[in-house]
């Protein structure tokens, strides 16, 4: 599990199987509801972050893996291999503008799928059952406000 801070937000992604022990799933869970508890915003995402990007171009309804997001993301990036190039930093440093409307990818519709499926599980503080599931979504629009301002 990995963490970082970005103003109000803490960003906290799963990235783990849940073949993997329960121990990181309490940790995942525990630490969203703690940082809920102290008024923290929390931009996570289960089971990959993936998910925020395959977002921007189908809806998700199904318990899908990280191997459904790759293969979603490199047929939309049209790549050779996901983790050959999609991992590599140049390819990562253009998110931003593959994301703007680049082979019907949409920011937009990335986020009202992505509530839809947060809004799916309102009152279950079960995070790492919610998948697929991402509250990045949250994180985007406050830093829309920023490019807006």
């Amino acid at each position: 599990m990995q963490d970082a801070r970005f103003g109000e937000f803490l960003i906290m992604m799963l990235n783990q199987t849940k073949l993997q022990l329960s121990r990181t799933i309490n940790d995942f869970n525990g630490s969203i509801k703690r940082a809920q508890d102290n008024g923290q915003k929390v931009a996570w995402s289960n089971d990959a972050f993936e998910l925020w990007f395959a977002l921007h171009y189908v809806e998700l309804n199904a318990n899908v893996n990280r191997r459904d997001l790759y293969t979603i993301l490199k047929d939309r990036w049209e790549l050779d291999s996901f983790h050959n190039e999609a991992k590599a930093i140049a390819f990562c440093k253009g998110h931003y503008d593959r994301h703007q409307g680049l082979n019907g990818a949409s920011q937009h519709l990335a986020i009202r799928r992505a509530r839809r499926l947060h809004e799916a599980y309102r009152g279950d503080r079960n995070y790492s059952d919610q998948c697929p599931c991402t509250t990045v979504y949250l994180l985007v629009e406050e830093l829309n406000k920023y490019l807006k301002g």
